[in-house]
């Protein structure tokens, strides 16, 4: 085929490009056409161009559906891991950083929720309530114990108790309260932050997160 009908023959690209979906039955009835319109070129030019295009077409089709493939992939594989609480039947009780220091006070009995740690100290039986307080129980007759209070330490999982003093953890921080004079409770101290944040019931040993408004801490869990 001489060079200008090369040069002829590229003047059809643009045509062809309208063509990107065709088939190799319909690229020969194009070459006919196309042969049938100036610059009048030979029908096998036209088909070998059609033929040509199209395999260009093939491969710019398989490109994109490569790249889109990829695409999706990269988009799933660099995307944020699925939050380890969907799997979790349990939601957080948040509470402000800034609140803890205020949270442990006295309260009058109530009801056992979700009964923990028991602590007979002297005359007294102290019962955790996970994640709300402590039950005061005066045992001085144990035929006839009397509920006498409840200490409202919100994230409260563990206590101990050394000459009057009540250790325990108000969610991610160490609270020492002095009960010598109990139902008057004094804070004696308060250490920040050496406490990890209680897990999901359910994810107790597993790695999770949890995202959340700045400056607030999880202080329980209750059923979704």
């Amino acid at each position: 085929m001489p060079y200008s009908d090369y040069n002829k023959a590229f003047d059809f690209v643009p045509k062809l490009q309208e063509h990107a979906t065709i088939t190799g039955r319909q690229c020969i009835f194009d070459a006919l056409h196309l042969a049938k319109k100036p610059p009048f070129l030979s029908i096998s030019s036209c088909i070998n161009y059609c033929f040509f295009h199209l395999y260009l077409c093939f491969i710019m089709k398989s490109i994109r559906i490569v790249s889109l493939i990829l695409a999706l992939f990269l988009f799933t594989s660099l995307d944020v891991e699925p939050d380890p609480l969907d799997l979790s039947a349990y939601r957080p009780v948040l509470m402000l950083k800034t609140d803890l220091p205020n949270s442990v006070f006295w309260l009058p009995t109530r009801a056992f929720q979700q009964p923990g740690k028991i602590y007979l100290y002297g005359q007294n039986i102290f019962i955790v309530d996970l994640y709300k307080g402590i039950h005061v129980i005066d045992n001085q007759n144990p035929e006839n114990p009397v509920n006498t209070g409840f200490i409202h330490i919100p994230g409260v999982l563990d206590l101990a108790i050394s000459d009057d003093i009540l250790y325990a953890d108000n969610a991610i921080d160490l609270v020492a309260v002095d009960i010598r004079n109990y139902p008057t409770l004094t804070i004696t101290d308060r250490v920040e932050g050496v406490f990890p944040e209680p897990s999901p019931p359910d994810l107790i040993g597993n790695h999770w997160y949890y995202r959340r408004p700045e400056n607030s801490v999880i202080v329980g869990w209750v059923k979704k």
